[in-house]
This record gives C-alpha cells, sequence and structure tokens, in this order.
C-alpha cells in the first residue's frame, strides 16, 4: 500500500518535521557526496544543472541582489548565487544542514569571504520584515513543505514590489515515484505532489500576479549533422535554436 504525503504532513508538528530533517543531515559529512552537491552524482548533477540553466536567466539577477534560499540544505545554492553578486540568506528548517553549508562556505578559499547568512526556521512563518528580498528560490525543497500554501503567502509578504519567487520541483505524480516511497516510508519525509494548477491559485490570492513555466528537458535530443543543417535550413527554425 502507498503512503499518501499528506499523512505524514499532518501527523507531525512543524518542530517535528524539523527533527527528521535534523536526523537526515546529522549523517552527512563535510566528505560526503551529498556535500559535493550539485555534481553529488553524474545523473542529480545532469538534472540540476539543467534546471539551473533554466532558472538562472529568468532570475533577472543583478549585483547586490537581496536572495533568499528557500530550503536550503547544505547551502549549494546559495554560495553559487553569491559568487554571482548576490546577497544571499540560506534559510532552513535544519540546524546541521545550515551548519554543514557554513563549513563548507568557510573552507572554500573562493567562497570564504561571500555574502552568505544563514537562518534556521523554526516555524511556518518566515522570520524576515515585509519586503526583505529581491528574489526567493527554492529548488527542490518546495515538495518538503508541510504547509505549501502558507509558504506561498509569506514569501509575497517578504517579497519587494517587483520581487519574484522560482521553483524547480518535481511535478503531480512525484510522491507515487518509488524513490519517494522510498524516502517517506524510510526517513519519514514529506514527498509531495507539485499541482501548480492549486497553487497558482494560492499565489493569486497572495498578491502574485504573474506566474509562467519553462518547459524544458534535462536530456537533449542528438541528431545527426544533416538534421541540424536541415533545421538551420529554415529562417524560422534557426532564430529558434541559434
Amino acid at each position: 500500500m502507498s503512503i499518501d504525503y499528506r499523512d505524514i504532513a499532518r501527523k507531525f508538528s512543524y518542530a517535528q518535521h524539523a527533527a527528521r530533517a535534523d536526523q537526515y543531515f546529522s549523517k552527512i559529512t563535510i566528505d560526503s557526496s551529498v556535500a559535493r552537491k550539485p555534481f553529488a552524482s553524474i545523473d542529480e548533477a545532469t538534472e540540476i544543472l539543467s534546471g539551473l540553466g533554466v532558472l538562472l536567466p529568468n532570475l533577472n539577477l543583478f549585483k547586490g541582489v537581496r536572495v533568499l534560499d528557500f530550503g536550503a540544505g547544505t547551502c549549494w545554492l546559495s554560495r553559487e548565487l553569491a559568487k554571482l553578486g548576490a546577497s544571499v540568506t540560506a534559510a532552513d528548517v535544519s540546524d546541521r544542514a545550515l551548519a554543514l553549508g557554513q563549513q563548507l562556505i568557510a573552507n572554500d578559499p573562493v567562497s570564504a569571504s561571500l555574502d552568505v547568512e544563514f537562518v534556521r526556521l523554526i516555524e511556518g512563518r518566515l522570520p524576515f520584515a515585509d519586503g526583505s528580498f529581491d528574489r526567493i528560490v527554492c529548488f527542490d525543497a518546495f515538495h518538503h513543505v508541510p504547509d505549501q500554501e502558507l509558504a506561498i503567502r509569506e514569501f509575497a509578504r517578504v517579497l519587494r514590489n517587483g520581487g519574484l519567487a522560482a521553483f524547480h520541483e518535481p511535478g503531480p505524480h512525484h510522491s507515487q515515484a518509488v524513490q519517494s516511497q522510498y524516502e517517506m516510508r524510510t526517513f519519514g519525509v514529506i514527498e509531495s505532489d507539485i499541482r501548480v494548477e492549486e497553487l497558482a491559485g494560492v499565489a493569486r490570492s497572495a498578491g502574485f500576479t504573474k506566474i509562467e513555466l519553462a518547459a524544458y528537458t534535462s536530456h537533449p535530443a542528438l541528431i545527426s549533422l544533416d538534421q541540424f543543417n536541415d533545421l538551420l535550413s529554415s529562417a524560422e527554425e534557426a532564430s529558434a535554436w541559434t
């Protein structure tokens, strides 16, 4: 019988969910593969870097941009955004995850002086003033959130006027994947489905005015040279592919 992620979300308090996250990260050291994220494994690196390649050009970053990395985990994305000149707040429910992220950044001579702040989240409401951030990024973390509607309303509150929130998340059947069922059964973590239609309604009611999705694949089609030249032979196709 499959596990319903909503049962896990309802069963435990916010503090208990945080404790489970801490328990998970307590087994990860600076020498583990997870600490090498986004290069923890070949398959994961392909997926993450493909998503990042779509996310970054649409964030419209600028030097000094204030970014909230929500669900930062080991803070790998916080580090990379700070390298691009952002002022980053890495926020997570797990003290251990943030401590590991802080250690990884401090031990890297290229990253040690970056502008990254580490904040532990202790409840569903974010500990930041209204309009604190220009951007919010949630990369493969939102599907672990117990109360997604509250999170979206809080995102709207802490974003400045004209700010944007960007997500990289699985789809509407994520909870039924073999790996998701294993994670929920073994670790009691939330592996929720992401139903954009439902969340879009919440976002609009919270004040978000524009909702866009990026359609892409992490596995590009390989074609022959003749097929490539055929694509370029059309002016319309050439403008789309070059």
